[in-house]
């Protein structure tokens, strides 16, 4: 029987892409698809790896990484399988080299998969197959907050008027040198407003090291590197920010969202219409913008047909690759 070779990674760490990887799986096993096959390429030798690629007609790369991208495109190429790349972040957003090598790829496999109309207007022009699918898979089930920390958030909830959270799931920085997820800068943005709390979900513990070294971190700034549901502290907070130097399509700004929370997001890539989309994060008064939106209803959670547009278009795109 064909089926679909999947690539990729699954959390440990936690991360966008390997939440979408393994809700992908939960997904489509829901919906009664059986046809593929995972290879976790955190754990998987090489050897393996060639091996599983030439025994299957149609591979789904996920990968963040423009060598190993480049690396399967041309083994899928000699061996006429059909490749699917997902990239989960914005074309152009690496050095001249890697940008060259991503848009070299997207040429050469059967079908790119790109996050947001920014990146499908340059794939289009190397790739005329390439697809928009958003990232945002929705989970199988709601994971309740451990207990500890539930009681940690709550008590946050009567120390302070308004709780602001974001995440990162490691210290990276982009093609300018600047850090991609922007917590050095929502650090500093704090120290000014001392009503309001900062949560940061830093799995790696990589970004609290870097900052600790530098400066005294604040009292409204608390850093949660145990292991936990980042949903959780969603349920907990009154918005959330996304201070990204770029990005793909962010499922922590749809988590977000669906939770019914005011999400800010830096304008370097199209975000959801309902974002409060800010140029700078020292020019945005955070508190005044939150507290213009008490006025007005809870932000409604996503229909189910939103939440899972992105599995049936990936569904099709299976079925008609296998076919």
């Amino acid at each position: 029987m064909r089926r679909i070779l999947i690539l990729g990674k699954i959390p440990p760490p936690v991360g966008g892409v390997t939440i979408h990887v393994l809700r992908l799986q939960q997904a489509l096993t829901n919906r009664g698809f059986h046809d593929y096959d995972f290879l976790d390429l955190g754990k998987t030798s090489y050897t393996v790896l060639v091996r599983e690629v030439l025994s299957h007609p149609v591979i789904h790369l996920h990968t963040s990484n423009a060598y190993f991208q480049m690396l399967i495109a041309f083994l899928c190429l000699f061996s006429k399988k059909k490749l699917i790349i997902t990239y989960h972040g914005n074309l152009g957003r690496y050095n001249a080299m890697k940008n060259m090598m991503v848009l070299f790829t997207c040429r050469i496999c059967y079908i790119p998969i790109v996050l947001n109309e920014e990146s499908l207007a340059i794939a289009m022009r190397h790739n005329s197959r390439t697809i928009k699918i958003s990232s945002y898979i929705a989970p199988h089930q709601n994971n309740p907050v451990d207990a500890e920390i539930g009681l940690t958030l709550s008590q946050y909830q009567q120390q302070f008027e308004y709780i602001f959270c974001t995440n990162a799931s490691n210290l990276s920085w982009d093609k300018n040198g600047q850090e991609i997820y922007g917590i050095s800068q929502l650090v500093q943005k704090f120290t000014t407003i001392p009503e309001a709390l900062l949560i940061i979900s830093d799995p790696s513990q990589k970004y609290w090291q870097h900052i600790q070294a530098s400066r005294t971190i604040p009292p409204n700034v608390q850093f949660f590197f145990q292991d936990h549901i980042f949903a959780g502290i969603l349920h907990h907070s009154h918005a959330f920010i996304r201070n990204t130097t770029t990005d793909g399509d962010s499922i922590s700004i749809h988590e977000a969202l669906n939770a019914g929370l005011v999400v800010f997001a830096s304008n370097v890539v199209p975000r959801p219409p309902e974002c409060l989309v800010y140029e700078n994060v020292f020019d945005l008064d955070l508190v005044k913008s939150l507290h213009s939106q008490k006025n007005r209803q809870r932000i409604p959670a996503m229909t189910t047909q939103s939440t899972t547009k992105s599995i049936e278009d990936i569904l099709k795109l299976y079925y008609k690759c296998l076919n």
